[in-house]
């Protein structure tokens, strides 16, 4: 099968749509068949019909479903921002309220980091 211009082999239109012309062109079967026509052709255009037919999309259809999902994923990516959003300014109220209270931190719990301490060794030769 190949892709044609126009029917060039009588009887010179589309086997479906029985047109002569066609802007998006034929498909050429290859098919001689003597009982129907000598050559087979489809018009682009009944090609398309027949895939509706059959619920497989039009290229155009695609290009909006490629569309649609992208304006979904981008519609789901702002409602997880919008919730990080949320998750902080609740955060920042949180400790507006304690600092407005007067409560401060007076310094970072836990423990001093290693490098910061001297080693046992080191307060040993000092005593």
């Amino acid at each position: 099968m190949i892709r044609v211009d126009r029917p060039e082999m009588p009887p010179g239109c589309c086997i479906v749509s029985r047109r002569h012309e066609d802007a998006d062109g034929f498909v050429d079967t290859g098919i001689t068949e003597p009982v129907i026509d000598p050559r087979v052709y489809v018009s682009a255009g009944a090609v398309q019909g027949l895939a509706a037919t059959l619920d497989f999309p039009l290229p155009s259809r695609v290009e909006q479903l490629d569309t649609l999902h992208a304006l979904q994923a981008a519609r789901d990516r702002i409602a997880e921002l919008e919730a990080e959003l949320a998750e902080a300014d609740r955060t920042a109220q949180a400790v507006h309220t304690l600092t407005r209270a007067g409560f401060q931190q007076r310094s970072k719990p836990g423990r001093k980091p290693a490098s910061k301490t001297k080693p046992r060794a080191a307060l040993a030769a000092e005593e």
